[in-house]
């Protein structure tokens, strides 16, 4: 059932005030979370449909935000994203968002993360299993 909430969720994620994207980055992060809790493909196929609705760029671009809480929510978001990505993308052997994850600077983003003064926060990269090469 598509009600257009979630659409909805991702646009304020992308254009609203920091604190709306700061909360519809947990409606998103416990959408995701979801896949850890209960890793299967259904709930791998949640996390598509929040990709197909473009929330890997907004949720990237939170890691920004010089709000160490908020970082490492997007961290575990990204972390169960990526998870779910590879699952979805076992009987093709790559992980299905690493594509869009890449095109957002995803990549870039968790580099430069890896010198954050937050030790909680350099854990939580560390924690983000990271994309294959783009072939």
């Amino acid at each position: 059932m598509r009600t257009g909430l979630l659409q909805l969720v991702v646009d304020r994620l992308d254009k609203d005030e920091f604190d709306v994207q700061k909360e519809a980055a947990w409606v998103l992060a416990n959408v995701m979370h979801g896949y850890q809790s209960d890793p299967t493909l259904h709930a791998a196929n949640r996390v598509r449909t929040l990709v197909q609705l473009g929330c890997i760029g907004p949720m990237v671009n939170m890691l920004d935000k010089n709000n160490p809480a908020t970082q490492k929510l997007v961290l575990d978001a990204l972390a169960n994203l990526l998870s779910a990505g590879e699952e979805l993308g076992k009987a093709k052997g790559e992980n299905e968002f690493t594509k869009a994850f890449d095109e957002a600077e995803g990549v870039d983003k968790l580099e430069g993360l890896q010198q954050h003064k937050n030790a909680d926060i350099y854990d939580k990269v560390r924690a983000v299993p990271p994309p294959p090469p783009q072939s």
